[in-house]
């Protein structure tokens, strides 16, 4: 089946509205109209190849109103007016505005990319580097793929709420807190990070204000809590950002993994980056992965193959040319929920190295 991003731009707006359902009213409601508005399709298939198109053009139009746009569509998103949503139809204001800042909707839509860094996707990624961590002695190196502006590879600056159990600087003002379903997670006794390093087409610089608005951008209107996270983070790793490296994961990956000294465990990760990527592209990285001489973890936070907005925590490692895989859990894509230990049997027909 293929990819919701690689659909027609109509049919990817009628599944990003059943996705995100009454979780998000505002763009449900448009994504119902725009399925019939041949010009507002036309617009949004400006987004690049493999972008989904719904992200990208609400992104764009989130972006310019918090750029301080003068519309009365700003009185629908209410972290920008400060008031409560109005009544009426939003919809023919929407297609107002897309058709007043058309050039700049084509802009921002046909040279960007959806970078969402949801910073509580680390309540997942936590656990699974105990994990490892427990199993594996000696220093962590660690690379992310898909980094966007490398939030997540600050994941101990956070502090997490695990039930009765917290971990990380009590003073953080990033507080990762989830409902747990299943067991208690791991968390690590300690941590010994050598290197952190994150691989991305276009990576995103926290420290321009266009680059954090665009961040700001991709968070659904309504969804504040997650808006104060993800600024909150900005400003805990702002001043100290790990090293991010433009380029194709699939190039730069091999002489990063060259470089890591012998007596550190390179730990490859990745969070709803490989959507993005075809089939072909995920067996390359597999490929990189089982041939790189080395033992190599790998840490999965992906939703493909499996049930959408229920993605999976999945630990893999390579050794001898070989690779093996197993599922530690699954969470809720915006980290609401952990479900620690669950391994159910459609995760179990996952292929071992995709």
């Amino acid at each position: 089946m293929a990819e919701t991003h690689q659909r027609p731009i109509a049919e990817q707006f009628a599944l990003f509205a059943d996705a995100v359902g009454d979780e998000v009213p505002l763009y449900s409601r448009l994504c119902r109209e725009i399925v019939n508005d041949r010009t507002l399709l036309d617009l949004a298939g400006h987004a690049m190849s493999g972008q989904p198109a719904a992200n990208m053009l609400f992104g764009a139009v989130q972006y310019l109103l918090l750029g301080e746009v003068d519309h009365p569509l700003r009185a629908y998103y209410p972290a920008i007016s400060g008031r409560d949503v109005p009544g009426g139809d939003p919809a023919p204001i929407f297609r107002d505005f897309c058709l007043v800042h058309q050039d700049e909707i084509v802009e921002i839509i046909s040279t960007r990319r959806t970078q969402t860094n949801e910073v509580a996707r680390c309540v997942a990624l936590l656990p699974a580097i105990a994990e490892l961590t427990g199993r594996r002695t000696g220093p962590v190196s660690l690379i992310e793929v898909g980094s966007s502006a490398g939030l997540l590879l600050a994941f101990d600056r956070y502090r997490y709420v695990y039930g009765a159990e917290t971990w990380g600087p009590a003073e953080s003002p990033v507080r990762l807190t989830t409902e747990l379903r299943g067991q208690q997670p791991p968390v690590p006794d300690a941590l010994d990070i050598a290197s952190r390093v994150g691989i991305d087409l276009h990576p995103v610089d926290i420290t321009a204000e266009s680059d954090a608005r665009w961040l700001d951008a991709m968070v659904w209107p309504g969804h504040e809590q997650r808006r104060r996270r993800l600024r909150a983070a900005i400003s805990v790793v702002g001043p100290d950002p790990p090293r991010l490296v433009s380029g194709d994961a699939l190039e730069v990956l091999p002489g990063i993994l060259d470089s890591v000294p012998a007596h550190q465990n390179p730990v490859v990760f990745h969070s709803f980056a490989l959507i993005q990527w075809d089939s072909d592209q995920r067996d390359r990285l597999g490929e990189i992965l089982r041939t790189a001489g080395r033992p190599v973890f790998r840490i999965w936070l992906e939703w493909f193959g499996y049930q959408r907005n229920r993605p999976l925590v999945r630990l893999f490692e390579y050794r001898d040319g070989r690779a093996s895989a197993e599922t530690l859990g699954r969470f809720h894509h915006h980290g609401a929920w952990l479900d620690w230990g669950w391994a159910g049997e459609a995760a179990e027909r996952l292929p071992t190295d995709s």
